[in-house]
């Protein structure tokens, strides 16, 4: 059986108090966060102040508006320890990773580097550069894991920029990009982290990633609403970038309409374009503010226990398990090979875990067990007891 730490401590309290936010735990097991998270009654509630407010009274667009997103914007600097200028909002991860990707002063026979074996959000913008000449180097994994080593390795004098996921989708490696921010650093590589896989689950601190800029989406890990995504850009390259868009409010005085003369900002805000995603700004909010009152690091160091014994038991039992073990080199990701475990597929297994209401994915063949905060070892021993007692 899976174990861990039952005592009634004041950061178990507050994940059994904040589990009750999701009604639909009481229904199935969800443990399919990599996938989508379910949504809690407070952000359904927040965004319904939205509508109601855009369709019963009081109306007050602009004034409410932008203090939600204001709110957002201080919230996600502080869970990512940035500062608000270095926060910008756009619509998901791609969108991010591909306006990082244009931002960049390319020149012909100029490269990119990105890993195999990881989200096409990360490969595709690399590989839109090579219609501007530019060469994308996807770097082989290394025993079916990307390696530290070998994207480094990579590296030229004609290097330009290098994307990487912090948690990777499938295997859920967690990389060592703090070692690769060094070495980019020292080459003038830009280094962009894409952290939809770990934000939520691993607590993301940017200074000690030491990268230039890191993205994510919201519908995962982050039990938000789809629409909004969140990116940070270090405070000293705001400006050195390119501006790949423009919106109203990129200049300093966004309510003066004829002055087209007037400078561009100079915080990330100036790469936002066009109205924003309002409505997932007041839902994202009242869990930002959960996690920031659980502890990201609580949230992290109760994940990595259920998720350690969790590979154990697939372990002990002879099951192939894709994930490291090492905490260091994992986020809350844990894919094993079903076939190893009895089953003839991972299509036969997740539709037996399916008919239960225990809800985990299939990816590349391999089955996605990905919980979070409030799942319980109990809820982990179901996948277990589904795939070992057929």
């Amino acid at each position: 059986m899976v174990e861990t730490d039952t005592s009634m401590g004041t950061y178990e309290k507050k994940r059994l108090e904040y589990r009750k936010w999701w009604p639909l735990l009481e229904k199935e097991t969800w443990i399919n966060h990599a996938s989508h998270s379910p949504m809690s009654i407070k952000t359904i509630e927040a965004m319904k102040r939205f509508t109601d407010g855009m369709s019963i009274a009081p109306m007050r667009p602009y004034t409410d508006w932008y203090e939600q997103q204001d709110k957002t914007r201080t919230l996600m600097a502080q869970f990512v320890n940035a500062t608000e200028d270095e926060i910008f909002f756009n619509f998901n991860t791609s969108l991010s990773l591909s306006m990082l990707t244009r931002q960049i002063d390319w020149q012909p026979g100029d490269n990119i580097i990105v890993p195999d074996r990881t989200f096409p959000s990360i490969v595709m913008p690399a590989k839109l550069l090579t219609q501007w000449g530019v060469e994308a180097r996807r770097v082989e994994c290394v025993d079916g894991l990307i390696s530290e080593d070998a994207l480094i390795s990579s590296i030229d004098k004609r290097t330009k920029m290098m994307i990487v996921p912090l948690v990777n989708f499938l295997t859920g490696l967690r990389l060592d990009v703090a070692k690769i921010a060094r070495e980019c650093r020292r080459a003038g590589v830009f280094l962009a982290v894409d952290a939809i896989q770990a934000a939520g689950p691993v607590k993301i601190d940017v200074r000690a990633l030491g990268c230039h800029a890191l993205c994510f989406g919201s519908p995962k890990w982050m039990f938000g609403p789809m629409g909004i995504g969140t990116c940070f850009i270090e405070r000293e390259y705001i400006r050195k970038l390119k501006i790949p868009q423009v919106g109203m409010y990129a200049v300093k005085d966004p309510w003066n309409f004829f002055n087209y003369d007037q400078d561009f900002v100079d915080v990330a805000m100036v790469y936002e374009c066009g109205c924003p995603a309002m409505m997932s700004h007041y839902g994202i909010n009242p869990t930002l503010e959960m996690f920031l009152d659980i502890g990201p690091e609580n949230i992290e160091n109760y994940i990595l226990k259920i998720t350690g014994d969790f590979h154990d038991e697939l372990t002990s039992r002879g099951v192939n398990v894709l994930t490291p073990r090492e905490d260091s080199r994992r986020g809350a990701i844990i894919s094993f090979d079903a076939a190893s475990a009895g089953w003839e597929n991972a299509t036969e297994l997740l539709a037996a875990l399916d008919d239960k209401s225990v809800r985990v994915a299939e990816r590349m063949g391999m089955i996605r067990v990905s919980p979070h905060f409030y799942n319980t070892p109990e809820e982990l021993d179901r996948v277990l007891d589904i795939t070992f007692n057929r």
